[in-house]
């Protein structure tokens, strides 16, 4: 899995006010998941987000808690963490 630490700052002068000073150190990390474990987990994480919105519904094709499907294996699958 490949890592890079990134600061996502706001060009909004108002929202940049209430975030991190411009010469802080990078807030988030964003990951690149290259290996089964990662992508399982990025899989996991978009299901258990997906599935907690209210009126939403996702068939229960045996994915066991997955959201995947068929062009995962095309897709370059991304976390990015709050640190």
């Amino acid at each position: 899995m490949s890592a890079v630490s990134v600061l996502i700052r706001s060009d909004d002068p108002d929202t940049r006010a209430l975030g991190a000073p411009r010469d802080s150190a990078p807030r988030y990390t964003m990951l690149l998941c290259t290996d089964a474990d990662s992508i399982e987990a990025a899989q996991r994480l978009r299901h258990d987000v997906f599935t907690s919105e209210p009126g939403f519904t996702m068939a229960d094709n045996g994915t066991d808690g997955l959201d995947a499907d068929r062009f995962d294996q095309y897709c370059d699958h991304l976390l990015v963490r709050d640190d």
